[in-house]
């Protein structure tokens, strides 16, 4: 049984770092959409995720491309001539103002760095994601005099804040690589983000990786909870309890550590009502805050001003969930502004209908804004669904009517 205490300090942290929903931040957004033009919001993206290879020299027991050798094959990867190219129109013709190079693992890639100095020459703010297992001191050099230090970051993954657990999920002697790779980039003042996956191997130390980043001479931090992507991963989920007990431990520790920024999504509005505890703080806060419900219609979670560009140059709107049935198209194949109308056609384009929805009764609404619309898409084939992850829907349908 949980105590009381480890679920308030979840729930404020739920608070803390706006994943519950604030009529505040609503209303300021509201009244923002509102003042643009029609059909503006938006005209097109400023923010890409580009997949430079599928390619990847780790085999992670998370990865969702694990136990499916083919989608690691870098045969499809794009040309760097191509991907010049896209930069040229991303930054000259979209004006983007984050460009974020990931992968696979970024550094399989011979031509990688070359691409890094292509995109740094259009002035472009970088985010590179790497396992860190493939940096040396030449490569550290080559990025120091590239990279501006106030807006590029390299994400780093570490998974465990200790050898034992990190390695149990990324194979023997990555833990030391990625910790090595980490210091060699301070060693040159580069930004660097320390990335988390908490699952069930790494969960045990998670309070720890404060110390770890603080050690390293890192300030950036992200925990993010696993997602199952396929059963066979199954036995890396946390149970409900322990997603929240480690919201606890993490909370404490952003307290002791104020100098490390941490992005942090281990808990959402979904984990409370599945425990009685937790509906009592909702309803607490429902109670004392009193959030509007949302308006009738409302977009997906960024407005659309994202999308993902896969290594072989298929474009999608959400990262979560790529598929045949959600891709707007390839850039291998068609014009980008061709690629960029078809989002209409696609189900994570369309406007969410509350009135509709199965969760409009719910007094719950107001927190979650009915939750993903991916998730509630790739369960039942319909973006208006109750949010797959929503347990106390599927409660209440069974005590409505059995």
């Amino acid at each position: 049984m949980l105590e009381q205490k480890y679920i308030k300090s979840a729930f404020e942290l739920l608070v803390n770092k706006k994943v519950i929903k604030s009529p505040k931040n609503y209303s300021c957004v509201q009244k923002y959409l509102k003042s643009l033009p029609s059909g503006y919001c938006h005209s097109y993206p400023n923010v890409v995720s580009l997949k430079v290879t599928a390619n990847c020299n780790l085999r992670c027991k998370h990865c969702f491309y694990s136990g499916e050798p083919d989608l690691y094959s870098s045969d499809n990867d794009s040309k760097k001539e191509d991907i010049f190219k896209l930069i040229d129109f991303l930054a000259d013709e979209l004006n983007i103002i984050n460009l974020t190079l990931t992968g696979g693992e970024t550094f399989v890639r011979k031509d990688f760095l070359d691409i890094v100095r292509y995109a740094k020459s259009k002035y472009l703010p970088l985010v590179i994601q790497t396992n860190g297992t493939l940096l040396n001191e030449k490569i550290a050099l080559q990025l120091n005099e590239v990279l501006y230090k106030k807006s590029d970051i390299i994400h780093i993954s570490i998974d465990g804040a200790d050898e034992k657990s990190h390695d149990s999920i990324r194979g023997s002697g990555t833990f030391n690589k990625a910790v090595n790779s980490i210091k060699l980039l301070r060693k040159y003042s580069l930004p660097v983000q320390i990335n988390v996956c908490l699952t069930s191997i790494s969960a045990p130390t998670i309070q720890n990786i404060f110390t770890l980043s603080q050690s390293l001479g890192v300030d950036k931090l992200s925990i993010s909870r696993f997602h199952v992507s396929n059963e066979q991963h199954r036995y890396l989920d946390l149970s409900t309890v322990d997603l929240i007990y480690c919201s606890h431990k993490v909370f404490q520790e952003m307290k002791k550590y104020p100098n490390i920024s941490a992005a942090v999504k281990i808990v959402d509005i979904f984990d409370f009502l599945k425990i009685a505890a937790g509906r009592k703080i909702l309803d607490a806060y429902l109670e004392e805050n009193k959030p509007k419900i949302l308006e009738n219609q409302c977009l997906s979670c960024h407005n659309h001003n994202k999308i993902v560009i896969s290594a072989k140059g298929d474009v999608f709107l959400c990262s979560m969930y790529e598929s045949d049935d959600t891709t707007l198209g390839n850039l291998h194949e068609k014009d980008f502004y061709e690629i960029w109308e078809n989002r209409f056609n696609t189900p994570y384009f369309q406007k969410r209908d509350i009135s509709t929805t199965k969760c409009k009764n719910c007094k719950y609404i107001a927190l979650c804004g009915t939750g993903c619309m991916a998730s509630a898409y790739k369960k039942y084939g319909d973006i208006n669904a109750a949010p797959a992850e929503c347990t106390y829907y599927q409660e209440y349908l069974k005590e409505q009517y059995e």
